[in-house]
């Protein structure tokens, strides 16, 4: 008997003992290989090698203000560019509209959805997953409030219920899941140091269920303040060359901030690789060609030398003037992207 022929036979005796609906095949079957969804953001997709992955669980952690839900609503805006279908699980009540749509989410087609409990919003994933909904996005996993908590009519110490909630809410999604991208936002919180941890640690609210049903956990954290001159044109911005803080604030001000993405854990890309982004929070963009070369200089395709940037015989001083170059031909935005991209 050939060895073809003998798995040919396994699997129709699995299935016969199982059934149809669970998927059995080989490691070549197209159903066994999730396809990826684009981050709508390039370098994020670089070091992803694709963005999303459909039937994953995606978490973003990290501390207020630093992009989070921000990043989430970009991954919206791209899939609604390929008519699919997104849901936004507002926990936080946080959803503006004149804020999503200044983002590029088209809200006329997004569905938005306002639990009052965490069992609720566990239970609106598990019918958007089952109704192949191409996103969903929790915002967030620390703000669910556990049933039993909300019952109590005094606050009182409830130890371990939003981590039973996040652990068993999980395990009910990942074997329902093939197509759907889920998307969590998390806060980092301190956990103070015993005396076999010594100091202040940092870990997601909610317990450590999440670190091992989750598919691809992001650090987002601020680098450095975007800022222009007083009454300067808003298109055009600069951030120091380290990437840090404007040390001379006169005359200035602030538009954005460099938004980086840390990979602390993926199943599907190397981890512990990152990329920085400009964000400009009046434009509700991002610059992705300023990241294209701030790539293009790590990978030092963009040779720096000091405060000045050479590429192909052409010298500029300062790293906004090697963005404000490429900008200037279309072809040269192409040339880069597909030398680093």
């Amino acid at each position: 008997m050939s060895e073809n022929k003998r798995i040919d036979e396994l699997l129709k005796t699995v299935e016969k003992s199982l059934g149809k609906d669970v998927f059995i095949g080989t490691g070549t079957d197209d159903r066994a290989i999730k396809k990826m969804v684009s981050s709508g953001i390039p370098v994020f997709d670089k070091i992803t090698k694709g963005g999303f992955k459909r039937g994953g669980i995606h978490i973003f952690s990290g501390a207020f203000a630093s992009g989070k839900t921000f990043l989430s609503q970009k991954l919206i805006a791209s899939m609604q560019q390929q008519d699919g279908v997104c849901a936004f699980i507002d926990s936080e009540r946080r959803y503006d509209p004149e804020w999503f749509a200044l983002t590029g989410v088209d809200i006329s087609k997004l569905i938005v959805i306002r639990p009052l409990t965490g069992e609720e919003a566990f239970e609106a994933t598990e019918i958007l997953i089952k109704e192949k909904a191409d996103v969903v996005v929790i915002d967030s996993f620390a703000s669910l409030l556990p049933n039993q908590e909300a019952e109590e009519e005094e606050i009182s110490p409830t130890i371990g219920l939003q981590a039973r909630l996040l652990s068993q809410g999980l395990r009910r999604l990942v074997p329902i899941n093939d197509n759907t991208v889920v998307v969590a936002t998390n806060q980092m919180r301190q956990d103070i140091g015993t005396g076999y941890h010594r100091g202040i640690q940092e870990r997601m609210s909610g317990g450590v269920a999440q670190y091992f049903y989750a598919s691809l956990i992001v650090k987002v954290s601020r680098r450095g303040d975007i800022t222009i001159p007083i009454g300067g044109d808003s298109t055009v911005v600069e951030v120091g060359e380290d990437g840090s803080e404007d040390t001379n604030r006169k005359n200035r001000r602030k538009v954005g901030f460099m938004l980086e993405c840390l990979v602390t854990k993926c199943n599907y890309a190397p981890p512990f690789q990152s990329c920085q982004v400009p964000f400009n929070f009046y434009t509700g963009q991002l610059d992705n060609v300023a990241s294209m070369v701030d790539l293009a200089i790590s990978l030092n395709v963009i040779e720096r030398k000091g405060a000045w940037y050479q590429y192909k015989g052409e010298k500029f001083q300062g790293r906004q003037g090697v963005i404000d170059w490429v900008k200037e031909d279309p072809t040269r935005i192409e040339e880069i992207k597909s030398v680093v991209l």
